[in-house]
């Protein structure tokens, strides 16, 4: 059963009890602000900006996209350029202080000595100022060169010091170099 009485402006109601709320006569409400109704003044809109920095990121993504494509090698050669730089500058960032702290000691002693002393483990550990850690080995080759070993977060790295110097770093646990003219893996 609809209820509906003259006046009403609720048609379709299901129950026959409803209560309204103020007067009879509903007042006239105007649209939103800025219909502009009663005459009021005209809304100003304002001009789309332009996502200038999204624009220049877009362009410069399609210029690094196509210099990669046009330069020898393409972009695989660019991908892989940019790995091995990033691998080798997370490998100098994480690289052990332990591993420099033994470098200095060593190269100290090379320079008190003249020669790299061949101490046994215990005696490496006795040193007051031996940064020794785990992980951390020494291959003596000569009195000239040795080879230190360190476990960093990259990975194991080899540090050849020759002569009080440190000739330089490779990755993995790496022998005496046979030639120290021309120390191989290590380039000098």
């Amino acid at each position: 059963m609809k209820f509906w009485a003259p006046g009403c402006r609720y048609e379709g109601i299901e129950r026959g009890y409803y209560v309204k709320l103020g007067s009879e006569a509903t007042p006239e409400v105007g649209g939103w602000p800025s219909d502009n109704v009663d005459g009021g003044v005209p809304r100003r809109y304002r001009p789309r900006r332009v996502p200038w920095f999204r624009w220049c990121l877009a362009v410069a993504g399609v210029g690094a996209l196509g210099w990669a494509m046009l330069s020898p090698g393409g972009i695989g050669a660019r991908l892989s350029g940019l790995r091995s730089s990033v691998s080798g500058t997370v490998s100098e960032l994480t690289q052990s202080g332990q591993l420099d702290k033994a470098t200095k000691m060593f190269d100290r002693w090379y320079v008190e000595q003249g020669r790299y002393p061949q101490y046994t483990q215990s005696q490496l550990d006795e040193q007051p100022d031996a940064s020794w850690g785990a992980g951390m080995d020494v291959t003596w080759c000569t009195p000239r060169d040795i080879v230190l070993t360190s476990l960093t977060a990259a990975g194991t790295v080899s540090r050849l010091l020759l002569d009080g110097k440190v000739v330089g770093d490779v990755p993995g646990r790496v022998a005496c170099p046979v030639d120290l003219v021309d120390p191989v893996p290590w380039k000098r």
